[in-house]
């Protein structure tokens, strides 16, 4: 049976660090003879949070864990409001810690929920504010905070405000770092990401006391005097995880600027394509370039995303549909989100996407989209 051959431009190529930087780091671990809660993760959660510009980071086994941790530990009993459009990990963060969810649609635009959507999603579920817990924003494809005015939100009602920033490391707003905002953040090191290290979360705050009781609920909820926090869970990261991560930390910059001269030639590319349309931005964002998906609007150009994707698979170029999901029982009452999941695509940002790379499948993209609409009717 034959097997599919690979595609020439996989969608996932991450930028790994070099032998000699992770040699030095697993040589230290091996030197101390100490593989979990030692000085290499102490570092790391040093060094992230300095550059998230805050005074504490927590390095814990997955960032679906983390942020379990975090709403166990922060997040009052009631509903957590929060985009339609979500990594269905968030699903079992909210189930795990006991809350439930008051979705808002997302912005067709920015793809993401704004502030004036989340009153309206509280209202429209019939929830009294009292029995509101907070929000979860979660910034889209490395942006950062990007729900204008979420905060304030937070602090005209009261309620605390968190970000599922995952993919949103790197980026800052005004020059205020993704990190920063809100009571805490919630980062991913899975290798899709910028700073990677196979697997792990961080959870950023500038609440000492947060997260100290978040190193203790990720070690089962062992507290300093013996007792146990029943919330706890084994959540701990390892030794060789944080000298990962360390030696990927060191790359980040670089990147970045990559990325964003790849994504900057996707854009000028495509611009004007009739059908395929970019998230929109804030002027005022510096983001990371985590991510660049298109929105294929079938109606406009005469394809769709799917077909789309597999004329590029025949070409040899991989993307990917978007891996955010609006939850299938709601999706009538959230037709953007819902549309949204329907029509991104994901194109390759790996290591081996330069920006001729980058050109030669913006232009392939736009011959297809080209050769696919529906020409005008006579005038």
């Amino acid at each position: 049976m034959s097997r599919e051959k690979p595609p020439s431009v996989p969608y996932r190529a991450p930028r790994l660090p070099g032998a000699d930087a992770l040699r030095a780091q697993f040589d230290s671990i091996l030197e101390s003879g100490i593989w979990n809660r030692g000085p290499i993760v102490s570092r790391f959660e040093r060094e992230f949070a300095a550059r998230a510009g805050v005074g504490d980071a927590v390095l814990c086994s997955s960032a679906t864990a983390s942020l379990t941790l975090l709403l166990r530990a922060d997040a009052p009993e009631g509903a957590i409001v929060m985009p339609a459009l979500q990594f269905p990990p968030v699903f079992a963060a909210l189930r795990d810690s006991g809350h439930e969810a008051i979705f808002a649609d997302v912005d067709p635009r920015f793809w993401t929920a704004r502030s004036p959507s989340l009153s309206r999603a509280v209202e429209t579920a019939g929830v009294s504010m009292k029995f509101v817990s907070g929000f979860l924003g979660a910034p889209s494809f490395g942006e950062t905070a990007s729900c204008p005015g979420g905060e304030e939100w937070g602090r005209e009602h009261a309620k605390p405000v968190w970000f599922d920033s995952c993919h949103a490391f790197g980026s800052s707003l005004d020059g205020r770092p993704s990190g920063s905002f809100g009571r805490a953040e919630v980062f991913s090191l899975t290798p899709s990401k910028l700073v990677i290290a196979g697997e792990g979360g961080v959870v950023t705050t500038d609440d000492q006391a947060l997260a100290e009781e978040l190193r203790a609920l990720r070690d089962y909820g062992k507290r300093a005097d013996g007792t146990f926090d029943p919330r706890g869970a084994s959540a701990r990261a390892s030794e060789w995880t944080a000298g990962l991560a360390l030696a990927s930390l060191s790359l980040l910059g670089d990147e970045i600027d990559r990325r964003n001269r790849v994504i900057a030639v996707y854009r000028e590319e495509l611009a004007g394509t009739v059908g395929i349309e970019f998230q929109a931005s804030d002027d005022r964002l510096m983001a990371n370039g985590q991510e660049c998906a298109i929105r294929v609007d079938a109606q406009a150009c005469g394809t769709n995303r799917d077909r789309l994707r597999s004329a590029l698979r025949a070409g040899g170029v991989e993307s990917i549909p978007t891996y955010l999901k609006c939850l299938p029982e709601r999706r009538a009452a959230f037709p953007v989100a819902c549309a949204l999941e329907a029509e991104l695509l994901h194109l390759p940002l790996g290591i081996d996407v330069d920006e001729r790379v980058a050109q030669r499948i913006a232009r392939s993209i736009a011959e297809q989209v080209a050769g696919e609409t529906p020409a005008s009717p006579p005038s």
